[in-house]
């Protein structure tokens, strides 16, 4: 009966370690996917010479932008674009129709650089600020 105990309690163990490491890992491929994932849609849909990816960041972080767990930060160079707002919306409508959990996303930052301007797009759940 105790051999049975134990082998029941090695197993049950041994199950939650597996299924533990497993989560942590496609955890972290989700994030990655993510983070490359933006980058391909702003490649794809922004008239820029080029996307850079700032910064990707997962974990509770605080800043002048209030605290989030995930955070990204862009650069879109030299991009062609009428007006600042109708390009604003059109990304963010883009990203929310393209990514998977994009509202869940808590803040994301592109830099919008033209020949003339540099602008801030700020976006938190999906939502432009």
């Amino acid at each position: 009966m105790k051999k049975l105990t134990k082998t029941g309690i090695i197993i049950i163990v041994a199950v939650a370690v597996v299924v533990s490491v497993l989560g942590f890992l496609e955890g972290y491929k989700d994030a990655t996917d993510r983070s490359d994932l933006i980058n391909e849609v702003l490649e794809a849909n922004c008239d820029c010479e080029e996307v850079n990816q700032i910064i990707y960041a997962k974990g509770l972080q605080f800043g002048n932008d209030g605290m989030s767990t995930e955070k990204a930060e862009y650069q879109l160079v030299n991009c062609d674009y009428e007006s600042f707002v109708s390009e604003s919306i059109r990304i963010n409508k883009i990203l929310n129709k393209k990514i998977k959990g994009f509202n869940d996303f808590d803040l994301l930052i592109i830099e919008m650089n033209n020949k003339t301007n540099r602008e801030i797009l700020t976006i938190k759940n999906g939502v432009i600020q």
